[in-house]
């Protein structure tokens, strides 16, 4: 019997490095990216066409159907474009967690992000926590790590806890 489970889909980086790379890029056609969050630069989607790094996961999520339901976790400076990428992409903005941080120095960290999303969302149960600006083999279907997951009944993942100033810079 599969579990209900709900996905929360961090994006909520500053991406000051890539950032910085864009700008300082001796090519015209990077400078319409600047300011624009990872998870939304394009990348050749599934069937050709150019689409967003998100809307690769978020097409994953819709289509296999497996969540009760998902979550996006951003920063205050960049709420607007998800806001716009979810209007147009029929995600629910009631959906989108702001974490109100607005520079790199400011932000609060994944696990904070993922707290404030089950705090503010009310999440109970089974959770699976998706890094939004990372890509995902061609053959990778989410309903795998979901079956895995039900037959395992229920899985804990373990990590090792970092200081901030060791994190590298998203």
């Amino acid at each position: 019997m599969s579990r209900s489970m709900t996905c929360v889909i961090l994006v909520a980086g500053h991406s000051n490095y890539l950032e910085n790379q864009i700008r300082e890029a001796d090519n015209e056609a990077f400078q319409s990216l600047v300011g624009v969050p990872k998870a939304l630069l394009p990348v050749k989607g599934r069937n050709g066409k150019e689409c967003a790094i998100l809307d690769l996961w978020w097409n994953e999520l819709k289509e296999r159907r497996a969540f009760s339901n998902v979550y996006l976790v951003t920063n205050a400076d960049k709420y607007k474009y998800y806001e716009r990428w979810a209007t147009a992409s029929d995600f629910p903005v009631e959906n989108i967690v702001n974490d109100g941080s607005t520079t790199h120095g400011g932000r609060i960290g994944a696990v904070a992000d993922f707290h404030l999303a089950v705090k503010t969302k009310n999440i109970t149960g089974d959770v699976m926590v998706v890094s939004g600006d990372m890509l995902a083999n061609e053959d990778f279907e989410i309903n795998g790590v979901k079956r895995f997951f039900d037959h395992q009944n229920g899985a804990r993942v373990q990590g090792e806890a970092r200081d901030a100033d060791e994190a590298v810079d998203d």
